[in-house]
């Protein structure tokens, strides 16, 4: 009987995934809890400043009695996490699934991934900042004081200098598990797109939004 979730959507962030959080949900044979992001396995802080952007980012559970009783009695749906920073933080998150899984016993997880360009990805992770009044500088000062806000314990929203990196924690995903599926974000626009996802979770039976 699993108990951890079959499927872990890893991110990249503002690559696609609250859409695809939106889709899924509705899907009668799958189950993702209400806290879309759950944030377990990157074992992130829970004091990172950044005001309303990273108010999200010190929530979530970070004891494994928290995180499974996000997936309690839904053991016959299959079950996902969709987190953003497990690809940030990827070394510490590939290192907690897989000793997680192997504790409990679980066949490791399906990962899936969603990539868009990385320079939509760093601006509209900035916009964001702003529009939540949690940054006040230009892009460009924003950008330059990266470093120095991460060692200041600012959340990793906050680090635009390395949040458009993808190969270095693409690979070590694939690299570590087994099935791994990497989509574009321009292409969840292509119902063939959508077909491919549903076929890798095993969805017998899904529809589109």
């Amino acid at each position: 009987m699993n108990k951890l979730p079959e499927f872990i959507v890893v991110g990249a962030a503002k690559s696609g995934t609250t859409s695809v959080y939106e889709v899924l949900i509705e899907q009668e044979s799958v189950f993702i809890p209400d806290l879309k992001e759950c944030r377990f396995f990157s074992q992130m802080p829970r004091n990172c400043k950044g005001g309303l952007a990273a108010k999200f980012q010190n929530e979530g559970p970070r004891t494994i009695e928290e995180y499974l009783e996000l997936f309690k009695d839904k053991e016959k749906e299959i079950k996902g996490d969709i987190s953003n920073d497990y690809f940030y933080y990827y070394k510490k998150a590939i290192k907690n699934i897989k000793i997680t899984y192997k504790k409990f016993n679980q066949k490791e997880p399906k990962i899936l991934i969603f990539l868009r360009s990385p320079i939509e990805r760093v601006f509209s992770m900035y916009a964001m900042s702003v529009r939540l009044k949690s940054d006040y500088l230009n892009f460009i000062d924003s950008f330059n004081k990266s470093e120095e806000r991460i060692k200041e314990n600012y959340s990793w929203v906050f680090d635009l200098k390395n949040l458009g990196y993808s190969f270095e924690a693409t690979n070590e995903y694939f690299k570590n598990f087994d099935k791994v599926k990497v989509i574009l974000t321009e292409d969840l626009n292509d119902e063939k797109t959508w077909e491919e996802i549903f076929h890798f979770l095993d969805l017998d039976k899904y529809f589109f939004l």
